[in-house]
């Protein structure tokens, strides 16, 4: 998915989350990135859209996620989700499954990384 500063600017109206570094060019300029930002929590709606397709409605009501943010998405770069399941265990007529979760850039950079428990 290709991330236009729009993109940014709309996720900054709809979550309320003004910061400059998303929002103001000649701010960004100033900071260590030299641009505008996508909100990481805006790339993580993104790896949640992929899990909600896979896991349905149990991705809310079971599941434990931790994840952490690696590396900035500017506006126009490209990111694309990637998910792995790494163990499925039986727990009293329930399974846990145990998955590597994450969004990466086209140039291969991760942008977030993470681990994400369901019981289903």
């Amino acid at each position: 998915m290709k991330i236009s500063q729009k993109d940014i600017n709309s996720y900054a109206s709809i979550s309320g989350d003004h910061n400059p570094i998303h929002l103001d060019y000649e701010y960004a300029r100033t900071t260590q990135f030299k641009s505008c930002i996508a909100h990481g929590m805006m790339s993580l709606a993104i790896v949640t859209e992929m899990l909600e397709k896979f896991f349905g409605k149990n991705l809310y009501s079971n599941s434990e996620v931790k994840t952490k943010f690696t590396a900035p998405v500017l506006p126009n770069e490209t990111i694309k989700t990637f998910g792995e399941i790494l163990s499925i265990n039986l727990n009293q007529n329930k399974k846990n499954i145990i998955c590597k979760i994450g969004c990466k850039k086209n140039n291969g950079e991760t942008v977030i990384e993470g681990k994400i428990t369901v019981t289903i």
